[in-house]
C-alpha cells in the first residue's frame, strides 16, 4: 500500500520550534498524511500527542560527536533507547533508519570553534561557542553528491539515507543527482517542519505493506521510496 508522510518534524520541545505536538500531529493528519516522524533535537518524541489514524513514529535529531557539523535524523519503531544506546559507537538496532538531514545547510562553525570542541571537556559549550563564529575559516559547507556518497558509504557514520531538502525547499544539485540515480543510498525529502507554514513543502510515498510502525521502517530501509515536492516551492 502506498503511503504518504514527513520524517523530519520539530515541535516546541526543540529549541528553534514553536508549536505543540498535538497540533502538529492534527494538521498532518487533517492535510492527509499516512505517518509523520517528530524528530526533536536530542529528545526522543515523549508521546505526548496522539493521532486517529495516522501513525506517529518516535525520532529526534542529533549532532553526533563524529561529525557534529551535521545534523542527523533518527527514527525508529521503538519508544525509548535503553541507556546503553546512546553510547555514540554501539551498533544501531535494526529498527533505527538514520538520516543524513539536509547537508547543503552550513552552520558556520569555524576553525578556532573546531579545536574547542576537539579538546573541550563540555562539547556542548564549545558548540554554542561555535555559533558566534570566532575568526577562522568556515569549515561546515554544502557537501557536494561525491562527499555525500562518500558518508553514506562508511559504515562509521551508520546511514541509511539522505535529506536533500531544507526546510522543505530542495537543492537543485541535489535533485538532479536524485533523478539520474546519483546516489547510493535511499533519499528523502522532508518539511523540516517549525511552524504551519513549512508544512506540505516536501513529502515522501512509500510502498508499505500495512500501515504500521514496523511496516513503515521496514519499507523506509528497503528503498521503496518515492520523492515529492510542492512544485511552486521547490528548487528555490
Amino acid at each position: 500500500m502506498k503511503l504518504k508522510g514527513c520524517l523530519h518534524v520539530h515541535t516546541w520541545r526543540s529549541i528553534d520550534g514553536y508549536l505543540p505536538a498535538q497540533l502538529v500531529v492534527n494538521a498532518y493528519e487533517e492535510a492527509g498524511y499516512d505517518f509523520i516522524a517528530i524528530t526533536d533535537h536530542f529528545r526522543w518524541w515523549d508521546k505526548s500527542a496522539t493521532a486517529k489514524e495516522m501513525v506517529i513514529l518516535n525520532g529526534q535529531e542529533i549532532s553526533p560527536d563524529l561529525y557534529p557539523f551535521h545534523h542527523v535524523g533518527e527514527v525508529s519503531y521503538k519508544e525509548k533507547r535503553r541507556w546503553w544506546e546512546w553510547i555514540p559507537w554501539w551498533p544501531r538496532r535494526k529498527g533505527v533508519f538514520r538520516i543524513l538531514n539536509h547537508p547543503q545547510s552550513a552552520y558556520g562553525w569555524d576553525t578556532v570553534s573546531v579545536e574547542l570542541y576537539r579538546r573541550s571537556a563540555f562539547p556542548s559549550i564549545s558548540l554554542f561557542v561555535s555559533s558566534w563564529n570566532i575568526g577562522g575559516e568556515p569549515v561546515a559547507k554544502r557537501l557536494s553528491v561525491k562527499e555525500i556518497n562518500q558518508m553514506l558509504l562508511d559504515e562509521a557514520y551508520r546511514l541509511d539515507a539522505v535529506e536533500i531538502s531544507y526546510i522543505g525547499i530542495v537543492c537543485p544539485e541535489y535533485w538532479q543527482a536524485y533523478e539520474n540515480g546519483q546516489f547510493v543510498k535511499p533519499v528523502v525529502v522532508t518539511d523540516d517542519l517549525h511552524t504551519l507554514a513549512d508544512l506540505g513543502r516536501a513529502w515522501i510515498e512509500i510502498e508499505a505493506e500495512a500501515k504500521t510502525e514496523l511496516a513503515i521502517i521496514q519499507a523506509l530501509k528497503a528503498g521503496r521510496i518515492e520523492c515529492q515536492v510542492k512544485q511552486s516551492r521547490a528548487m528555490l
